[in-house]
């Protein structure tokens, strides 16, 4: 997957209701430091690596 579509999974699993909200809060927390970082000088390869790590989590957790 490449960035966005890890971005847009992430996005669409705060839609899902059967998503439980520890999870969700994991997302938030994750898209709120990120969006801080913007502007600031963020580290893209700390980004990248924790997009991809949330993201296997959240597959993971729904069997994909």
């Amino acid at each position: 997957m490449t960035i966005k579509q890890q971005i847009s999974f992430l996005k669409q699993q705060l839609e899902n209701p059967d998503m439980p909200m520890s999870d969700k809060v994991d997302i938030i927390e994750y898209f709120q430091k990120y969006n801080d970082a913007i502007f600031n000088n963020y580290n893209w390869d700390s980004f990248v690596r924790d997009t991809q790590k949330l993201t296997d989590k959240q597959r993971k957790n729904n069997g994909e």
